[in-house]
């Protein structure tokens, strides 16, 4: 099965999975809720088809698409912050982070890679919090993240590995929890900011989501993350 035949029917899945979700608790739901959680969920297939589509068939797009979002990602650090000297030291650490998951995308590799990450980042994110949600007991963070538990990152670990496996027939095992990893630190760092600045979300760009970083922050640092394995590894591969 290719590569392609393989994210589509764990993204097709995922989606079948979230839907059945969304359904069953927007029926608990006032009507306009029921209407915004739609909104929601249908906004999140268009960027996923987005972002995988444009990953394996239209390399510049994807490496375009990710540009705009870094610097928009910039412009919402620099919106929120409280004052200059926060300002000032989010944006340093935000450029650095910003270029090396640049450099990770723009790698001859860039497309096909980043897609089988960001695959395996949904998967973690969604199974996380389905698992923190129906067993979730232990707070890793309460301050930061109240909604963090140990079991809920237990379970997105569990079914992301396998899945990753499944991507890359095997390849490299320690690069699924690099992966994991990264994701899950980028999301806990966005949190740490917003909670510095006072605020619930980056922005309001993307209806039912907040902004750009709230949607791509486990993504950009997961590609961070992998861009610095590299400098203190032998070359990897992902496929």
């Amino acid at each position: 099965m290719s590569l392609e035949s393989k994210i589509f029917s764990l993204v097709l899945g995922l989606a079948f999975v979230g839907g059945l979700g969304m359904y069953v608790h927007a029926r608990k739901q006032l009507k306009g809720t029921q209407k915004k959680l739609w909104v929601k969920y249908v906004i999140y297939l268009l960027i996923i088809t987005v972002v995988l589509g444009s990953s394996f068939y239209l390399r510049s797009v994807y490496i375009s698409l990710f540009v705009l979002v870094s610097i928009i990602g910039g412009y919402e650090i620099h919106h929120i912050a409280p004052n200059q000297k926060v300002k000032a030291a989010a944006l340093i650490l935000y450029f650095v982070i910003a270029m090396g998951f640049l450099h990770f995308i723009m790698a001859p590799k860039g497309g096909i890679d980043g897609c089988i990450v960001y695959t395996t980042i949904l998967i973690f994110d969604a199974f996380s919090q389905v698992t923190g949600q129906l067993v979730g007991r232990t707070k890793i963070t309460p301050r930061l993240s109240p909604n963090k538990t140990g079991e809920g990152v237990l379970g997105g670990t569990i079914v992301a590995v396998p899945s990753y496996l499944y991507l890359t027939n095997g390849t490299q095992l320690s690069l699924v929890f690099v992966i994991v990893s990264g994701a899950f630190a980028g999301d806990l760092l966005a949190s740490y900011y917003k909670r510095v600045c006072g605020v619930k979300d980056f922005s309001q760009l993307i209806p039912g989501h907040g902004g750009i970083l709230d949607r791509f922050d486990s993504y950009i640092f997961s590609g961070f993350v992998l861009s610095l394995y590299t400098q203190i590894q032998l070359p990897y591969e992902i496929l």
